[in-house]
């Protein structure tokens, strides 16, 4: 009936994508006034990188968390970061989410991004994630982990210097720069919570170790799957 209306073609597109009817979501997003080939191929283009939110809705389970993903159509988007066990997400999900914008945060200092609720898991990622708590006497053996975790083609990210505990109402309004700030303004803490995402548990047991026999004041204190 209204053919040209953008908020219905969103919600067409939406729904499209979530049942996997490629052409109606092609057609869907055309009328929405986003260039897109016709075609019965799944969309997977390079649509930005965004920030999205797991967990936002009410009565979702799991934790709460925004993580920043590679967008392959208008709403589904690769995840980039490792979100933590308690979100039930995981480093490389491909995720649905929804079109309008709760929130922003900074990319980089001036380029403030919208945040997307994520609606479900759209295609699961085949890496796990591990969690691991360890002692790291200084910022440089953290980078040593990094580049080990690199070479074994093991993902990497350190929680503890990441993770940032926001209240409700600055999550969803505008990013505040000093969040950011925040962060890298305090003291070292040795005592660590580290992400990594991989296939192989051996691989991960392998650097760890070595990581840990390189200095006699480094400590893995537990690694759970």
């Amino acid at each position: 009936m209204r053919p040209d209306d953008e908020p219905t073609n969103w919600n067409i597109g939406i729904a499209a994508t979530a049942l996997r009817e490629w052409r109606t979501a092609r057609e869907a997003w055309r009328r929405a006034g986003i260039e897109m080939e016709d075609g019965d191929a799944p969309i997977t283009g390079k649509f930005g990188f965004t920030p999205v939110r797991l967990n936002g809705f009410d009565g979702a389970e799991g934790s709460t968390e925004v993580v920043w993903a590679h967008r392959l159509s208008p709403v589904t988007a690769r995840i980039s970061n490792i979100p933590t066990p308690e979100a039930r997400f995981r480093f490389g999900d491909v995720v649905l989410h929804d079109g309008a914008a709760t929130g922003t945060r900074f990319y980089a200092p001036g380029d403030e991004r919208p945040v997307f609720n994520v609606l479900e898991l759209f295609e699961p990622s085949d890496l796990a994630t591990y969690e691991v708590n360890l002692q790291a006497p200084d910022s440089q053996a953290i980078d040593a982990l990094a580049t080990a975790c690199d070479a074994s083609g093991i993902e990497f990210e350190d929680w503890t210097a990441h993770l940032q505990y926001l209240c409700k109402a600055c999550s969803e309004g505008r990013a505040h720069e000093q969040h950011d700030h925040s962060i890298e303004d305090q003291a070292w803490q040795v005592k660590r919570r580290v992400g990594l995402a991989s296939k192989d548990p051996v691989k991960v047991q392998e650097v760890l170790e070595q990581w840990r026999t390189a200095e006699v004041s480094r400590r893995i204190e537990s690694v759970e799957a």
